[in-house]
C-alpha cells in the first residue's frame, strides 16, 4: 500500500511508481513498498536507474543538494556502522536513503560530514530499533549464515530458541 495521497497527480505518480517496480522487477523493495533497496547483485541496473531520477538530475545543478560523491559499492559498507543497514532510494524521485534491515527505519543519505556514521550508531541503541532487535541467540544464527554463506547481507531468521529441561 503506497502512501501517496488520492488526486490526479498522485494517481499519475502512483501508476509510475507501479510501471518502475515492474520495470525493475530485480529490484528489492522496503517493507513499504515505496523504496528500491540497493545490493551489489543489480548494482549497474540500479546506478543506471538512479541516475536517470528527478532527484539525482536534480543534484547536478543545486548545489545545496550534496548527493555526487555517494558510492553505492563502497566496500566500508559492508562492516563497521553499515552492518544491519542498506542504501536505497525512494522510487518515486530516486531520493537516496539508508534503511534499517531490522526496523526499516529509513535515515538521511549521505549522511552529512558532521554526523559521519553517528545517526547509524544512534539509530541501533534508540528504543524504536531495540523493539525490532534480534534476541542474541538469533544473531547468533545470523552470524553462522553470514559466514557459511560468504552473504554481505543476511535475511533474518526468526528462529525461537528454547532451553528444554
Amino acid at each position: 500500500m503506497s502512501n501517496i495521497p488520492d488526486n490526479d497527480n498522485s494517481r499519475s505518480l502512483r501508476d509510475r511508481v507501479e510501471r518502475l517496480k515492474r520495470q525493475h522487477a530485480k529490484f528489492e523493495l522496503t517493507q513499504d513498498g515505496n523504496h528500491f533497496l540497493w545490493n551489489e547483485q543489480v548494482n549497474a541496473e540500479f546506478v543506471t536507474w538512479w541516475k536517470d531520477t528527478s532527484y539525482f538530475i536534480q543534484s547536478q545543478i543545486d548545489p545545496r543538494i550534496k548527493i555526487k560523491d555517494i558510492n553505492w559499492q563502497a566496500n566500508s559498507k559492508k562492516q563497521g556502522s553499515w552492518v544491519g543497514f542498506t542504501q536505497c532510494c525512494r522510487i518515486s524521485d530516486g531520493r537516496p536513503l539508508i534503511c534499517c534491515l531490522t526496523c526499516h527505519k529509513l535515515l538521511e543519505h549521505p549522511i552529512p560530514k558532521q554526523g559521519g556514521n553517528n545517526p547509524m550508531k544512534t539509530h541501533k541503541k534508540s528504543k524504536f530499533h531495540l523493539i525490532y532487535a534480534p534476541t542474541p541467540q538469533v544473531r547468533e544464527v545470523e552470524e553462522l549464515v553470514r559466514i557459511s554463506a560468504g552473504l554481505v547481507r543476511v535475511r533474518k531468521l526468526h528462529i525461537n530458541f528454547q532451553e528444554h529441561h
